[in-house]
């Protein structure tokens, strides 16, 4: 079992649990995002979905090692990559 601290615990269980959530996130209605993210989108009103990457580390969802969102901690079916920031 992951730390729940980190985001991916939380958005796994959204996308398990929430009806319809895992489907809006695979056409791309649904983005997860850090506080500086929500705060990029709502600043650009909702044209950006970027985070910074010490963020983006923390949430579990962003390979480090490889400077991609793709998710290091589970296969890429379990998070739609149409959440992820860009």
């Amino acid at each position: 079992m992951l730390d729940p601290y980190f985001s991916a615990t939380k958005v796994r269980w959204i996308l398990d649990h929430v009806p319809g959530a895992r489907a809006r996130a695979e056409r791309g209605e649904l983005a997860f995002g850090t506080v500086d993210s929500w705060l990029i989108w709502h600043l650009t009103s909702g044209h950006t979905h970027v985070t910074d990457v010490t963020n983006a580390s923390r949430t579990l969802l962003f390979n480090i090692v490889k400077a991609s969102g793709m998710p290091s901690c589970s296969s890429s079916s379990e998070f739609p990559r149409a959440c992820y920031r860009k």
